[in-house]
């Protein structure tokens, strides 16, 4: 606990206790007031002058370091010792002055830590020379350091600075030892950068949940995440299909923006090298994209595919990690889940070895057809239908369940949960045709809800209270809700917005989406492959049809509370709302071929 009034710092009973050998720091042994340093334990006593502590920061006068040979320590609040106007903070110097050692020996400040500005600033790639960060001095120092994360890290420094002298070698080492426990009781301990886990489930119904109020299927660790969870009801993604729905939840941009809209290039696979030419076309796209994994690892985090990936090699996208090969679907990548959860318990034993935050894409082709659920599984719901078909479908959701239990069970295990954001979301949804295996109209690559809404779930113990909303919300969202909350700038001209503001969430009137062709018109002109424009607001939806791919379609406005499942059409009898809702939804986009895409 610390106490800050005017000027003075108390470190109270506790809350503080350093042992390097030379100090020990317990319940009241550290007085700081304006310029003024005192230990009571006897080893150090600076007077005004040189030392001024302020909030989160500590500055250095002119004429303070000196020092000599290879010292070690290990602080939460002090990397190295500054020259004259230097303002000290966690993990590196900024301003002028001097520092330095004989010729022969190395000044080497470690420690367990969070990367800060400072550091960022001059290295962004982990290296940086001591001129840039210590004026003065201007050998080379490497930073060993991963991006945003608790680590540990090095300067090493030699310049012809100060002459050797090993009295005021050890006295500064004690002061350094000090003013480390300064900068703890006034920056606070520094929290590691959250681990992400993002759970993407695969062809599932919005209301295909025990939480989501269903009679019969049974999710009892989903339950449970939304327990734990800020549980959007009223999710929704931008497209009915798996391919550009995955896209753009990984791109945080709309089909028609990052251009992959379709599931196949033209023709399908009919010719087999036209449809190669084509995936690699869309693979293109995806390389041009600062996705969610290429950013985080630019921030130093481990990344891993698992499961449905469409855009060739999991690298592609961003990832460190991956599954994925480079076929249609996702190939070694779809055993995730349905096989095994090793790769992922492995990925995050790597990551823990490395010291490094992570980000798992969980993505497994479940519960998508094939529907083969364990005999145990399919043997309870056969029971509660006349259809095997809708049964092997609700049993696969049961084991989709199970699986992400497996995967929540590994975080607790390792202690790792407290500090992982959980996010769920579906790629599309699916209502199961009880006649057959496959999906009934008005679900998958449909306008309406059953194929686009989908609940969205964050969990982040201690940050992010549990509780309901039925905002309506897009898959956009979650991009930049995951920067913001780990530290990162968001790129520019994201449509989507952070999930934790509450208030930008309130303020947001309109959630908007497109559908397109399974299969594309035209690769480098979305517009070509719409079929469905459509809008959310409120309780409100409208669809508005393009004439070249739905020639006998109409527009249609659904009041979404009295009628969740769209059955009624009230495009009719309310002309003045139609036309007021399709102006946004044109001002949003026309359906046309953006002229910057």
């Amino acid at each position: 606990m610390a106490i800050v009034t005017a000027g003075l710092v108390k470190v109270t009973a506790g809350f503080v206790k350093v042992t390097a050998g030379f100090v020990k720091v317990t319940a009241g042994l550290v007085k700081v007031t304006a310029g003024f340093v005192k230990v009571t334990a006897g080893f150090v006593k600076v007077t005004a002058g040189f030392v001024k502590v302020t909030a989160g920061s500590v500055k250095v006068a002119a004429g303070f370091a000196k020092a000599l040979g290879t010292l070690a320590m290990s602080t939460a609040g002090l990397a190295v010792v500054c020259g004259h106007r230097t303002k000290v903070a966690a993990g590196g110097c900024l301003g002028s002055g001097e520092v330095g050692t004989s010729s022969r020996d190395a000044v080497a400040a470690t420690g367990t830590l969070r990367r800060f500005a400072a550091v960022r600033k001059h290295s962004s790639q982990g290296t940086a020379t001591v001129a840039s960060v210590l004026p003065g001095c201007g050998r080379k120092a490497d930073v060993r350091d991963s991006d945003l994360l608790p680590v540990r890290f090095a300067f090493e420094i030699t310049a012809n600075c100060f002459p050797p002298d090993k009295e005021t070698t050890m006295w500064w080492f004690r002061v350094l030892v000090v003013l480390g426990v300064v900068c703890l009781t006034t920056n606070g301990t520094q929290a590691a950068p959250p681990n992400v886990v993002l759970i993407v489930s695969d062809d599932q119904a919005w209301t295909d949940y025990g939480f989501m109020g269903h009679p019969h299927i049974q999710t009892p660790r989903l339950d449970r995440l939304a327990r734990a969870s800020l549980v959007f009801r009223r999710g929704y993604v931008p497209s009915s299909l798996c391919c550009p729905s995955l896209a753009s939840l990984i791109t945080g941009k709309y089909p028609h923006q990052h251009k992959i809209a379709n599931n196949d290039p033209p023709g399908g696979s009919k010719n087999k090298g036209t449809f190669a030419a084509g995936r690699e076309t869309m693979s293109r796209f995806m390389d041009a994209q600062p996705t969610l994994p290429r950013l985080l690892t630019q921030a130093g985090y481990l990344t891993l595919q698992t499961g449905k990936w469409w855009q060739g090699e999991f690298t592609r996208g961003g990832f460190t990690h991956g599954m994925t090969k480079g076929q249609r679907h996702g190939d070694e990548g779809l055993d995730i889940g349905r096989k095994t959860m090793q790769p992922i318990d492995d990925f995050i034993g790597e990551a823990r070895k490395q010291d490094k935050p992570f980000f798992v894409w969980y993505a497994p082709m479940l519960p998508h057809t094939p529907h083969n659920p364990p005999q145990r599984l399919f043997d309870k719901y056969k029971s509660l239908t006349k259809s095997e078909h809708v049964a092997r479908y609700w049993a696969m959701c049961e084991f989709f369940d199970e699986t992400c239990g497996q995967l929540l069970d590994h975080l607790e295990e390792q202690k790792l949960a407290e500090n992982t954001i959980v996010i769920y979301v579906t790629d599309n949804g699916w209502i199961q045709d009880p006649d057959k295996p496959q999906y009934a109209p008005k679900s998958k690559q449909s306008q309406y809800d059953g194929g686009l809404r989908t609940p969205i779930m964050v969990r982040w113990p201690g940050k992010v209270a549990p509780r309901m909303s039925d905002v309506p919300i897009s898959s956009l969202d979650i991009l930049p809700t995951v920067l913001e909350a780990v530290g990162l700038q968001r790129p520019a001209e994201l449509p989507g917005l952070n999930l934790l503001d509450e208030a930008a969430v309130a303020r947001r009137e309109t959630v908007f989406g497109e559908c397109f062709t399974h299969d594309s018109r035209d690769l480098q002109n979305p517009a070509a492959s719409l079929r469905w424009r459509w809008l959310v607001r409120g309780n409100w939806k409208l669809i508005v049809p393009t004439s070249q791919n739905e020639p006998s379609g109409q527009v249609e406005l659904y009041d979404l509370q009295a009628d969740p499942h769209e059955t009624q059409n009230l495009m009719e009898s309310q002309p003045e709302r139609v036309a007021k809702l399709r102006q946004s939804l044109d001002e949003w986009w026309r359906g046309e071929t953006p002229k910057n895409p």
